[in-house]
């Protein structure tokens, strides 16, 4: 059998023309999952595709993503669970039904910068490496001293950090080449809830000896939760739920 190996230049080049899929686990995100959509289709770089995976919630999201999806046109596919399975299954299922050569997965209450999928496939091609992770900008948008001590804390942490070669893995935004993720096996479902399974996923990469980048340029910040969903599609919420979105 003869085995053939890619140079670099040709890695670049396929890189260059890959497709994008990026992948939204949702649980009761109904406040936060419309501004996290809209970021993905105005930002300079627009996914190929979005994959929302509404992950047994009882809330109004899958209301609120179809209704985006008819009035911006954008190309959302909505992969319903039956039960809450957790964030891991979610990640997992919507890779499935991905179609897309990377992989995006970001968290349905990020907002993503406009240059910052641009500049994620970018360092994935000047790093050639198999994952880049966003960073979050030094400011919150929900306010708050705490809040924007946080975002202040892990801006300064992860500008620190070896951006060629990071040794941390975090879904909150990262970009993801899909052979990787198919050969690492994917996330481990044995993790519920929103818990350390991206952490557990790249321990796994870095042991395999794979690259994860940090593209400092990649700005997100976490979406300042609404109150109310719009009221046009409010009726749709499970009676006694609240819309309170739950951070994947």
């Amino acid at each position: 059998m003869l085995i053939t190996f890619l140079t670099l230049d040709e890695r670049r080049q396929e890189l260059r023309a890959a497709t994008i899929s990026a992948i939204v686990p949702c649980y009761n995100a109904g406040a936060t999952i419309e501004a996290t959509l809209q970021s993905l289709v105005s930002g300079d770089v627009v996914p190929d595709e979005i994959v929302c995976v509404d992950d047994g919630s009882r809330d109004a999201t899958a209301a609120v993503i179809q209704e985006f999806r008819r009035r911006a046109g954008a190309e959302v596919k909505l992969v319903s669970l039956p039960t809450n399975r957790g964030a891991a299954a979610a990640r997992n299922g919507g890779a499935i039904a991905a179609t897309g050569d990377l992989l995006l997965f970001i968290d349905a209450d990020v907002i993503l910068g406009a240059p910052a999928l641009a500049a994620m496939r970018a360092r994935m091609d000047l790093d050639d490496a198999i994952a880049v992770v966003a960073l979050y900008a030094p400011v919150s948008s929900t306010g708050g001293v705490l809040a924007g001590f946080q975002s202040l804390l892990a801006n300064a942490t992860f500008r620190g950090l070896d951006h060629q070669d990071l040794p941390y893995f975090g879904t909150q935004c990262v970009l993801l080449r899909r052979e990787e993720f198919l050969r690492a096996g994917g996330f481990s479902e044995s993790y519920r809830g929103a818990t350390v399974e991206d952490l557990e996923f790249g321990f796994r990469l870095r042991t395999a000896g794979r690259r994860i980048a940090l593209a400092p340029s990649a700005s997100i910040v976490r979406s300042p939760a609404r109150r109310t969903v719009p009221s046009s599609i409010a009726s749709t919420s499970v009676p006694g739920s609240t819309s309170t979105p739950c951070s994947r």
